[in-house]
């Protein structure tokens, strides 16, 4: 009876084993695919969330920080944009802060001038001046009201409140011009006397004399300037021709040469190489327009990427290569035209784009003159020649030159007057004293 009951307890333990074993087996074969199904669900809506808050935090960080930027002053270097007729203008009413070399911040004007805003029509009673030039005209290296063109402006109008002779001067000159005009047309004068002086200030970074002139015509005439001044340094002998030696390194703006017969001539055939890239329809360069306009990160990034390849060898072969394939590769939809033309001579092509600057202002009703940039050291003979072959030509042309070298030499402290390549505030100052010394003593003349 012992063994019956040990073999039946035997028994059912084997038994109990089994279907325990069953059920432990049976249990997991139940459950998994339940439990897989969570877990795909799960993680499923866990990277939709994550999608989700991705694409919601990344336009928050993005407007985060350029709002950082923006209070910061950062990115805000951007000036300019592309243009087909003149290679660049400024950025109409845009918000620059300027640290590459002295300070300034504030809006160019509505009308892209690095200037306060002034009116197309000229107001009765108003003797206008045209400031024009490259960088050290348009004076982004000092506070606005810094500028040669602002205190210019100011001084004249002292002088004038306080009855000085300066604006019988120009009234009389202005008397004369509309006599000779009216004489040839038959009416009566209509000069007034002069109540005001506005002094507009066109100047822009990198512009030559040969973009000065284009500029002129495109934008300043409509202006009606009295009086039109261009700053002129060496810089600009150097621009407004190609180096034919070098042609694929032209940068994007129009350009000037003497022709066989000594005529000068525009060449157009770098703007319309870069056409695209210059294009104001685009919709790539609508875009890119948009964030130099707008964009402080835009601005940062296009910063950093400037600084690079000034300052870093690797970085300035790496980007040039990347620009040499792209032309390479690059499919031009349309055959472009090249003027065939020998080496230039830089002050010859220069001597004849003033001439033709000249001719234009005054056919425009206005007064020409140039003023000289000046070398402080006398160390830069070619300059040197340059400057007197220009007031040779002015001389034999009639028309004004402003040489800022010797008040800059005979200053006790010539370098405070330059940052480092512009003029700091004490040279805008200096610069303005010096050309409304010029109009007190130049003898008026009225315009042909």
């Amino acid at each position: 009876m012992s063994t019956s009951t040990a073999e039946n307890q035997n028994s059912t333990a084997s038994t109990a084993e089994k279907l325990s074993g069953q059920a432990v087996e049976n249990k997991p074969l139940s459950t998994q695919p339940e439990r897989e199904t969570r877990t795909d669900k799960s993680s499923g809506r866990g990277k939709l969330r994550f999608a989700l808050e991705m694409t919601a935090l990344l336009p928050l960080s993005i407007l985060a920080l350029e709002a950082l930027l923006g209070f910061m002053g950062v990115g805000q270097q951007e000036i300019v944009r592309p243009d087909p007729e003149l290679g660049c203008v400024h950025l109409p009413g845009k918000l620059v802060t300027w640290r590459m070399e002295g300070y300034s911040r504030e809006h160019l004007s509505s009308a892209g001038l690095r200037d306060v805003e002034h009116s197309i029509s000229k107001p009765p009673g108003t003797y206008r001046i045209a400031i024009m030039g490259d960088s050290a005209a348009e004076g982004l290296q000092v506070a606005l009201n810094e500028t040669y063109a602002r205190r210019l402006e100011q001084l004249l109008n002292e002088d004038l409140q306080a009855g000085g002779s300066l604006a019988k001067k120009l009234f009389m000159q202005e008397v004369q011009q509309n006599l000779a005009q009216n004489a040839a047309a038959g009416t009566s004068p209509q000069a007034g006397a002069i109540k005001h002086f506005e002094v507009i200030n066109f100047g822009c970074s990198s512009y030559s004399t040969g973009q000065e002139l284009l500029q002129f015509k495109k934008e300043v005439a409509q202006y009606k300037p009295d009086l039109t001044i261009v700053m002129i340094c060496k810089g600009d002998t150097l621009e407004n021709n190609i180096d034919v030696t070098q042609r694929g390194k032209a940068e994007p703006k129009p350009y000037f040469y003497l022709d066989q017969t000594g005529k000068l001539e525009l060449d157009t055939s770098i703007l319309q190489e870069n056409k695209d890239k210059l294009s104001l329809d685009s919709p790539t360069n609508k875009v890119l327009n948009w964030l130099r306009a707008n964009s402080n990160l835009y601005g940062a990034v296009n910063r950093t990427n400037f600084n690079l390849f000034l300052s870093d060898k690797a970085y300035f072969r790496l980007t040039r290569f990347a620009q040499d394939m792209g032309k390479r590769l690059a499919t031009q939809k349309e055959a472009i035209a090249v003027p065939l033309y020998g080496v230039q001579n830089n002050r010859q092509v220069t001597l004849a784009v003033i001439k033709e600057f000249q001719k234009t202002a005054r056919a425009a009703g206005s007064q020409f003159a140039m003023t000289l940039f000046p070398d402080v050291t006398a160390s830069d003979k070619d300059w040197a020649d340059t400057i007197t072959a220009i007031k040779a030509q002015a001389s034999s042309d009639n028309f004004g030159v402003i040489d800022l070298q010797p008040p800059f030499r005979k200053d006790k402290n010539p370098s405070g007057l330059f940052l480092q390549f512009h003029f700091s505030k004490e040279g805008h100052e200096l610069t303005a004293r010096t050309i409304k010394e010029f109009l007190e003593n130049t003898p008026a003349k009225p315009t042909p």
